[in-house]
This record gives C-alpha cells, sequence and structure tokens, in this order.
C-alpha cells in the first residue's frame, strides 16, 4: 500500500509504485477523500474520514495478499505515514509488519505547528496551495483539511504507543514541515529499537525539501539510494 500527502494526487506515489512494480511487487495507491473529489468535499473533510479510507483500503490489500499468498507492506508519505503509524498504533492494520515512511507528519516544525492556535478559531477559509503543480490536488487548502491532519496527530496521541514494528524512516533535515531532530526524540523516547532513521543529502534537494516522494525534488543519488534501502528493507 503506497499513500500520499497532504493535498498530494495519489500520482505522486506513481514513481515508487512503478520502481517496486519493476521488481515483483504488487502496489496499491488509494487516495484519501478530498483528493479525487471536488473542493468542497475537501472542504468538508475530517480525520475521521481518512482513517476509515484507509482502513477500507487496507482490507481490500488483505484480500488481495490472501488470494496471492504473501505479506502486506505500507508505504506513506507525509500525512500518508501518519495515518499508517495511527492506524497500526489502533490496531487496524494487523497483516501489515513492515513500513516506510517518508517525512511522515509525526513531529511537526515550529513553522508548521503555527497553524494550530488559528484552527481553534473555526474559521472556514482557505490559503493558496505551496504544493508543485503537477501532484497538487487543489490549488487552495482549506483550513479544515489541516484540522482534520490535527485529528488523526490526536487520535495517535490516545493511543497507549506506537507499535515498535521494523519502520524505515527517510527525511531530509531540511524538512519545511516535518522535524528530522523531533523524529529522531521520538524514536528515542517512546524506545523504537525497530525504526530506523535514514537522513537524506540536503544539498541534493531541487528546492521543496519535503518533496521526497518526487524523484525529480529529491535528487537522482538520494533517489536511487532510498529507494534501494528499502528494497532491501522489504526482502529482508
Amino acid at each position: 500500500m503506497l499513500l500520499h500527502g497532504l493535498n498530494n494526487r495519489p500520482e505522486l506515489m506513481h514513481p515508487i509504485a512503478k520502481a517496486f512494480n519493476k521488481i515483483g511487487f504488487d502496489v496499491l495507491v488509494p487516495a484519501l477523500k478530498g483528493h479525487i473529489d471536488d473542493f468542497a468535499t475537501f472542504k468538508k473533510v475530517r480525520g475521521e474520514d481518512w482513517l476509515a479510507g484507509v482502513f477500507t483500503a487496507y482490507n481490500k490489500t488483505h484480500q488481495r495478499a490472501q488470494l496471492k499468498q504473501c505479506p502486506i507492506y505500507y508505504v506513506g508519505f507525509s500525512l500518508g505515514g501518519l495515518i499508517g503509524v495511527t492506524l497500526k498504533a489502533q490496531g487496524k492494520l494487523p497483516e501489515i509488519h513492515k513500513m516506510w515512511l517518508l517525512a511522515p507528519a509525526l513531529e511537526i516544525t515550529l513553522f508548521a505547528s503555527l497553524l494550530k492556535p488559528l484552527l481553534k478559531l473555526k474559521l472556514d477559509f482557505s490559503i493558496p496551495s505551496k504544493a508543485p503543480g503537477f501532484y497538487r490536488a487543489h490549488q487552495r487548502m482549506p483550513v479544515q483539511a489541516y484540522r482534520a491532519l490535527f485529528e488523526v496527530k490526536e487520535v495517535l496521541h490516545q493511543q497507549k504507543s506506537i507499535v515498535n514494528i521494523p519502520t524505515l524512516l527517510h527525511i531530509d533535515a531540511k524538512d519545511e514541515l516535518v522535524s528530522y531532530n523531533k523524529l529522531k526524540k521520538l524514536i528515542e523516547r517512546e524506545e523504537l529499537s525497530n525504526w530506523q532513521l535514514h537522513k537524506l543529502n540536503s544539498k541534493e534537494s531541487k528546492g521543496i525539501h519535503h518533496m521526497i516522494a518526487d524523484p525529480f525534488y529529491t535528487g537522482k543519488n538520494n533517489w536511487e539510494n532510498m529507494l534501494q534501502e528499502a528494497s532491501d528493507f522489504f526482502k529482508s
């Protein structure tokens, strides 16, 4: 299962999907509610909608895996990573025993966290999206979508602990939205001994450090190394 990030079209995950198809993996790329729908749907989305949608996609993936008698792995970028970790902590992804997380929105930067106080005002407005145009689901980001992200984070916070299954993480240390240092501290605090945190070479980034699900923004060497590490991880 490959899951995209906030205000990204599912096509963002296609380069990874194609790379893993070539080495024999069967890939499912679900879409989060509001990301292939009209803007009105995006303005009303809730965190529970995303969790329920991915749980449904997992059940379909599980059925396919049973027919093929193969294991299930989860790959999540940004919001997609947060959702996967949250559902696993809830016990809703029982047959997923390995995860690959790309810049997961588990620990956000100070800049991104400044949005949280505004969300409590119950205002209904949108701002221009900074996501790259080719992968952008909508031209504007409704504040409700940010509320939904924090709703998912709150669900994770309510769980007793993060599940310590084998998990590979990649992040650019200069990520604009997800904090590398906070992720590192989270792994230490939660004693996630099976989590491997890999830092990408920031100098190779093509301007948007967060967009590591795309080969152009990630940089050639980063991209190739990341795919090789993920392939070795899943095959081990």
